[in-house]
């Protein structure tokens, strides 16, 4: 089971194209950057360290079954969590506080349900996430792989149901 300060580092991690967004909106007040930057840092070298760490671990290979894309659900994602974000004024307490709250309940529903695979930032580092269906189960497939390789390589089980194939 995948430890909660990686779901947490993950959840972090998908609201980086919100941190841009805001960064670029709010350029003219400083003290943004200050909060967001080593933020992306920190939360860039926990996913760098976790990836390479992952691809260490021996891992087993699974059979294939049905490969579904997800990369919809990511879409719907972005729309849904990080769209409603971009008409806050991160300079009055009371929007800030709001908002802040709101990303606090999603972070607890990201992290609690398992959702890592709904991550627009591993779409955007070449990542691909699978749904695979075999014998009625399904289990979600985090991979550098395409639709065709997807399960050539061991894969590691990071939560429950959602694996990360190793790089080779």
């Amino acid at each position: 089971m995948l430890k909660i300060p990686i779901r947490v580092l993950l959840f972090l991690s998908s609201y980086f194209p919100l941190y841009v967004i805001v960064m670029i909106r709010e350029y003219q007040h400083v003290e943004i950057f200050y909060f967001f930057i080593p933020l992306m840092i920190v939360v860039s070298f926990g996913l760098w360290y976790t990836f390479s760490s992952l691809n260490r671990i021996s891992g087993k290979y699974i059979e294939k079954g049905k490969v579904e894309d997800t990369g919809d659900v990511s879409l719907l994602y972005f729309f849904t969590y990080v769209i409603p974000f971009l008409t806050v004024d991160f300079f009055k307490w009371q929007e800030l506080a709001t908002y802040g709250i709101i990303f606090f309940i999603i972070g607890i529903i990201y992290v609690k349900s398992q959702l890592i695979h709904m991550n627009p930032t591993l779409f955007l580092l070449r990542y691909n996430i699978f749904k695979i269906t075999r014998d009625g189960d399904s289990i979600i497939v985090i991979t550098k792989n395409d639709n065709s390789h997807v399960l050539s390589n061991p894969v590691i089980e990071i939560g429950q149901g959602v694996y990360y194939e190793r790089s080779t």
